[in-house]
Order: structure tokens, then sequence, then C-alpha cells
């Protein structure tokens, strides 16, 4: 990085940055990218592991905004089928009004004739049609739900991605392959400027020490919850924006699994001030979605004035937030002895006139040449996962304007990620399975595609330069060869990069130490690892889950 100059330099490695990476290298821009931690570990780490399709915004009667949203929704599909699957999810109906069985079998109607069937003239995977069903209907698959005024209920389909950080990965992948540099672990100290333009940023590398510079054309700030430290290091009164304020957000992961195959989005009342405050309303949905083997729930929003490095949620707040829950499913009974994980970030809000902070609705691009005269350089402050994708292609056509070079059409929306080129998920899951090319259970095969797409054999192939042990079963042996593809092909570090974020290993196999250091003990081999370094990799991880593990 620090002998080239880059048309585009990317600050930031969560969804936003690498889609912004991503669509950049695909047009052909030269791109860097640098990231303080791994790629996604942050804000992008705590997600509902959904992509919606944007049937709550009917609710408002905002048609455009919910066939943009469906519209992503059917491009993830498109570019990673092997990520995202159709979940089913039930809204019950209470008595007769806004949240009654009439209105909401008219969002469904609406929702599909002017967004879905529109978006599925050009798309080819399908979401199936809603349903709406009765009270009889709903209790049976959802017991535990409030029955006083309960008339029935709709049934829509979302889509859910099980291992939201191999999206992540895959986008990585996808642009390095298009020629983009990434480095994770290097943080941005300083920028380099000519008067009011910024030519470049000065980085250390946290693996290393080492510091250097990385010099661009372009810069874009997609930091995140540090979108304003980066901006704090220009040293600059004005440099200071409206993007400064935060939020914190988290999702519960209960050890008890309500439905094996359906989500519930139950209508409730924000027991919390300050998150009623915060979301302007006193009302609002939760989502309750079956996850490996437990469910996750979501999402709590509470102020925040900390900074983004010591963001924790306390007890209180998750049983306030438990206590919500149990009042929209009285039945279900949760206390903190169920919470097994919690997932947590920072989102932005926004001011409003009466001197509070709303949860910020859409996302904003910050053109600092415009609005500070600093020219070539842009933030972008992301709300929801969905709309990564959009918003960088926005981002990047601005990018193209401000280089004065015509811009190239994005790509992003029909080219699929590493792993995605297959068009359907089950055919090609058999397929590889009538084949079994490795003599894997099918059980590996199924999980292996499900994380890796069509790339899984790229992943097999350190089976056959690793040393076989008698003593290590077939499973062992592929999490083996998955440890040493993640670090020559997919940049991991340390060791909670492949836990947390290159595998599905971290909640699903509920992870205990002796893995840990099995993991740990592959990577040491690879990377020379110390016995002392191997040790503080492990700390570090077993940290990590003993914060979000309550009960573990």
């Amino acid at each position: 990085m620090a002998s080239n100059e880059y048309d585009l330099l990317v600050i930031g490695g969560g969804i936003y940055g690498s889609c912004v990476a991503w669509d950049a290298s695909l047009r052909g821009l030269s791109v860097a990218l640098v990231e303080k931690g791994d790629f996604g570990h942050a804000t992008s780490f705590n997600t509902l592991r959904i992509i919606h399709g944007g049937f709550r915004y009917l609710q408002s009667l905002a048609v455009l905004k919910a066939r943009q949203s469906f519209y992503e929704q059917m491009v993830f599909m498109r570019i990673a089928p092997h990520l995202l699957h159709p979940l089913p999810v039930l809204v019950p109906a209470y008595r007769h009004l806004m949240q009654g069985k009439e209105a909401l079998s008219f969002a469904l109607k609406i929702y599909d004739k002017l967004v879905c069937r529109a978006s599925h003239e050009e798309y080819q995977p399908r979401i199936p049609r809603g349903r709406t069903v009765t009270r009889e209907e709903c209790l049976e698959a959802f017991p535990d739900i409030e029955t006083k005024g309960l008339t029935g209920g709709i049934i829509f389909y979302d889509c859910q991605i099980p291992n939201s950080e191999r999206l992540i990965i895959s986008i990585v992948k996808s642009a390095v392959e298009y020629g983009a540099d990434f480095a994770n672990y290097v943080e941005v100290q300083g920028f380099l400027k000519t008067k009011s333009r910024i030519e470049g940023v000065k980085v250390k590398d946290l693996i290393t020490g080492d510091e250097f510079t990385v010099r661009a054309r372009f810069i874009v700030n997609t930091a995140g919850p540090w979108l304003q430290r980066i901006l704090g290091l220009l040293e600059r009164k004005d440099s200071q924006n409206n993007c400064r304020w935060l939020s914190k957000a988290f999702n519960l992961v209960v050890k008890r699994k309500f439905h094996n195959d359906f989500g519930l989005g139950i209508y409730c009342q924000a027991q919390n001030h300050k998150t009623s405050q915060l979301l302007g309303k006193r009302s609002r949905y939760l989502f309750i979605t079956p996850w490996n083997n437990y469910s996750l729930i979501g999402t709590e929003h509470l102020p925040f004035e900390d900074n983004p490095d010591n963001l924790s949620i306390t007890e209180d707040e998750m049983t306030n937030f438990l206590r919500e829950i149990n009042e929209a499913c009285p039945q279900a009974s949760l206390g903190l002895e169920d919470v097994r994980f919690v997932y947590k970030g920072c989102l932005p809000t926004i001011p409003t006139n009466r001197g509070s902070l709303h949860l910020a609705s859409k996302y904003r691009i910050y053109d600092h040449g415009r609005d500070q005269g600093l020219e070539r350089f842009l933030s972008v402050s992301g709300v929801k996962f969905t709309e990564a994708r959009h918003v960088a292609e926005k981002v990047v056509d601005l990018v193209f304007s401000k280089l004065n070079k015509k811009p190239l059409r994005s790509r992003t929306s029909v080219t699929p990620v590493y792993g995605g080129k297959l068009q359907w998920f089950n055919e090609f899951l058999k397929q590889e399975t009538s084949r079994n090319l490795y003599k894997l259970d099918t059980i590996d095969i199924e999980r292996l595609i499900s994380n890796y797409g069509s790339a899984y054999t790229e992943v097999l192939k350190y089976l056959e330069n690793g040393e076989e042990s008698e003593s290590l079963h077939s499973s062992d042996l592929i999490r083996k060869s998955e440890i040493l593809h993640a670090i020559h092909e997919e940049m991991a570090q340390k060791l909670g990069d492949f836990v947390f974020r290159r595998t599905d290993l971290d909640i699903g196999d509920q992870i205990n130490c002796e893995d840990i250091t099995t993991c740990a003990k592959i990577m040491a081999q690879e990377l020379n690892w110390s016995s002392g370094k191997i040790k503080e990799e492990v700390g570090e991880v077993t940290t990590v889950l003993s914060s979000l593990n309550l009960n573990g």
C-alpha cells in the first residue's frame, strides 16, 4: 500500500466500507481499504441476521422505501444465494385497529402487488407470498404470545442470513479478486494534506507496529461509530458535524427456541422511556427469530455518550428489555439466566428541534468538500445493513463525479460475491452431496456449502496439504482446513478473526476452551506464534466470549 497512489482509499471495513470498496473495484478504480480491527468486527457484527424486505415500512405507507428494501433483499439473494434463505415471519393481530387483522391483511396485499411483484419481474429468486392466519394458527405456532384481543395474524417472508459475517468476508474477497488492496489491523492516525486537499493518511500496523502512509486521490470515511474520531484527526473546528451522536443497540441470544421454522414480529409498548424517546414513539415491533439452537431477539436502543471502544450492556438494561419481551409473550417468562449471548453495536442519531435525539432512519453522505472545503473527502453514516450495497453505489457515483470521471455503471447488483456462483442452493447442495469428492459426511458438506457456497472446495484443498492424523475425526480435519484457508485466503491474523468471523464455530457449536486452544495451536504453526502469544490469543477470545456469555 505504501508504494502506491490509489484512486480511492476507504477507511473502515464494516459492511458499508466493504461494499464501497467492492463497487469501486468492480468499476475499475484502484482501491485500498484500511480497518483498525478485523473486517466487520464492530457494528456490522451486531445484527438480527435478517436482510429486511421492507414490510414494516408499509405501516407508514412508505411504499417507495419498502420497494427499495425489497429490491436490495432480492439483490443479496441473487449474489449470495448460499448465505440467504427465506424466513416466514408471523405477525399476530390484535383487536381491530391499526394492529388488527384487517389492517395487516391490507398491508400484505399492498406489499405483494406494489413491492414483491414489481421486483419479481427482474429477479429470479422468489420470496413466497404471504397469507393470513387464524387465531388458532397463531397460538399453535407461538403459544407464548398474549392471547387477550388476539384475532389472528399474517405471515410474510423476510430473508435470514445465519452467518452475516461470511457475507462481509465474501464481499472483501470479491473486491480483492478485482484488484482492491485490503488491510485489517491498520489504524488511521493522521492525514496528509496540501492546503485544502487531503492526499492520504498516516497509518499504523497494529500487528507489527510499523508506521507508513497511504496516498489516494479520494478518501471515503466509513468508520461507523469511529467516524467522528477520524474527522477529529483533521484538527479543524469545522470538521465536527451531526454524525457525532450515537445510540447503542443490542440483540439477545436466548437458550430457548420459540419455533424451528418461523420468526415472530410482535407489536409492543416500549417499556424504557429513553428507548421510546430515541425511537420517537411509544410502540414498536420486536423480532424473535430461530438461530442455530437458540432464538435471537431484538432490537433494543438506548442513548450512548461514551467512546464506542467502551461500549457495554448492563444487566439492568438487559432486564428492562426482557421485561418488554415478556409483556408481549407472557408465557415466555425470560430472565437473565436464559440469555446466552449479547450482540451490541452503536448506531447514529440525529438531534431534534426540542434538543432530544432520535435514532437516524436514513443514511447520510457528508461531502466535506462542499461543507468544509476539504476536497475529495466524503464520510458515510450508515443505518441499515440491508441498504449498504445501495448506499455504496451512490457513494461511488459521487466519487466518479468528484474525480471528473464518467461513472461506469455499478455491477454489484448482478455480480455474485465470492462463493455465490450458484443459482439454486438446494440443487447445488444435492449435486455436491451426490458427488462427494472428498468423502465427507453429509452434515459437513452442508455446513461448508452454507458458509462458502460454490467456493467450498477451495477450503478443502487444504486437506491435501495437511498432515492427516488417524486420531482426528473428519470434522476436525475440515476445521483445520478452514483455519488454514482463513489465514492464507481471508486475512485472518488473530484467533478471534477465525472464531468469530470466518466460520460458524463460536455460538452454533458452543465452543469451549479446549476447542479455542486447538484452533490457536493450528494458527500458531502457520503464523509462528510463541507459547506466550498462544496464551494471549486464547485469553482475548475467552474474554470476548465471557462478555457475551452470561451463563456459559
